[in-house]
């Protein structure tokens, strides 16, 4: 009997070097626009610059965007369901917020936000706390406590006041989310100074952001990947636990629900690091037992999991870094996979780099092998990665195989029309039974 996730036809688009750049690039962000899937925008660290690319064609083709950050780094992005789209990062330890209503090609609103100093400051949307807006927020950190910086936006080109909300805990490595109503979560690593093992700690407000945002504990997990932990592909910038946070606001049967994706592994030692994933149903007070989501049977270091939730559909997807087809475990491909039931089964995985890239050499101007992260979003069935690439697969990195270019792919995810599945289903049931009464 197939499960839900094994009913789906993925498809797995070129591969298209984006920057075409000298030098590295890595530390990638990436966001489809929500009323024209043709308009996809990345942004990347390269150089000691943010570059930031988009695509009016679905990512056949890339041009610069007109907002040109000079020291930029660091940068997350969000999609809202007005066609907005956020962009933050940071300059000389400031975060910084920008918004494009064009898909990136240009930002007309910017804000420098006083204070903070985080190591990227990931952005999230959702539905707004109230009827009609959406909420945006980040986490950065004043003086090494977590501060959560949120705004209001209620339509296409709006956005309200920034409001910041301070001495949120101590932690780094962290992630967000927002969901219906506004409820909010982040989490953080509270040790984050060794290998493993340490704590990912999770804090919610469930009843909306606003001014007053109140966020309380929620689950503490244990993993065996602490904040440095040196892997064979990442053995001098070494790798943490790159939690990923995601509610899912569809209105389906996984409504409400709060996943968070993390790397996992045995002990704080062993190189087997594993794609893991969570849910919870009560924002973030508790969890699920943890799923694997590789489905690789050998010993080779998966990292650098990102997760998205299309809410067009409550689908979940997750794509990372894998080693599994190298021999030293030290050269990596793009692989992911994709869930329909809320977590509980997955697709088999699927390779989405067409090369194999090895950080370790990949260090002109750089120095920090694949960075700390790669980018993922997934809107109405468009499943959009961004990643650091030294395979040249393209033929066009003018490094050849010593740089990382940053390197784009759209999946396709389709599932057969219920009616398709039914039609299935009764031909099979009017097989068997014509077999057992003729036996």
């Amino acid at each position: 009997m197939l499960s839900t996730a094994q009913a789906q036809v993925i498809t797995v688009g070129q591969n298209i070097n984006v920057t075409k750049q000298s030098g590295s690039q890595s530390e990638t962000a990436i966001a489809i626009s929500r009323i024209n899937s043709n308009l996809v925008t990345i942004s990347s660290n390269g150089g000691g610059n943010m570059i930031n690319k988009f695509s009016a064609n679905g990512g056949a083709s890339w041009a610069n965007s007109a907002y040109a950050v000079p020291g930029g780094y660091d940068s997350g992005m969000a999609a809202d369901s007005f066609g907005n789209i956020f962009l933050s990062y940071q300059v000389n330890q400031q975060t910084h917020v920008a918004r494009s209503t064009d898909g990136g090609a240009t930002y007309g609103f910017h804000a420098a936000i006083a204070g903070g100093g985080a190591d990227h400051p990931e952005m999230a949307v959702g539905p707004g706390r109230v009827a009609g807006t959406t909420d945006l927020m980040f986490r950065d950190s004043v003086n090494g406590q977590s501060r959560i910086v949120n705004a209001s936006s209620s339509g296409f080109g709006s956005t309200g006041a920034f409001t910041t909300q301070t001495n949120q805990g101590a932690g780094n490595f962290g992630s967000t989310a927002i969901g219906n109503n506004g409820r909010a979560a982040f989490t953080v690593m509270t040790s984050a100074g060794t290998a493993g093992p340490d704590n990912l700690t999770v804090r919610y407000d469930a009843d909306g952001l606003g001014a007053g945002a109140s966020f309380v504990n929620g689950a503490t997990i244990v993993t065996q990947v602490g904040g440095w932990r040196p892997i064979p592909a990442q053995p001098s910038r070494t790798i943490d636990t790159q939690v990923s946070l995601q509610f899912d606001s569809s209105g389906g049967v996984h409504n409400n629900d709060l996943y968070m994706l993390y790397t996992q592994a045995a002990n704080p030692t062993t190189n087997d690091t594993n794609i893991v994933i969570r849910r919870s149903s009560d924002n973030g007070a508790t969890f699920s037992s943890e799923v694997r989501l590789n489905d690789d049977l050998g010993s080779n270091s998966q990292f650098f999991g990102r997760l998205a939730v299309d809410q067009t559909t409550g689908y979940l997807a997750s794509v990372w870094y894998d080693a599994r087809n190298s021999v030293g475990n030290n050269m990596v491909e793009v692989w992911g996979t994709v869930s329909m039931d809320g977590g509980t089964t997955w697709a088999k995985n699927f390779k989405i780099s067409q090369g194999m890239s090895d950080g370790r050499t990949s260090n002109i101007n750089n120095g920090n092998e694949f960075g700390d992260y790669i980018a993922l979003d997934f809107y109405a069935g468009n499943l959009v990665t961004a990643w650091a690439d030294s395979s040249n697969s393209t033929g066009d990195n003018p490094d050849l195989t010593k740089g990382l270019d940053i390197y784009y792919a759209r999946a396709t995810v389709a599932v057969p029309e219920p009616s398709t599945l039914l039609l299935t289903s009764l031909g099979l049931l009017f097989f068997f039974a014509r077999r057992v009464k003729r036996s």
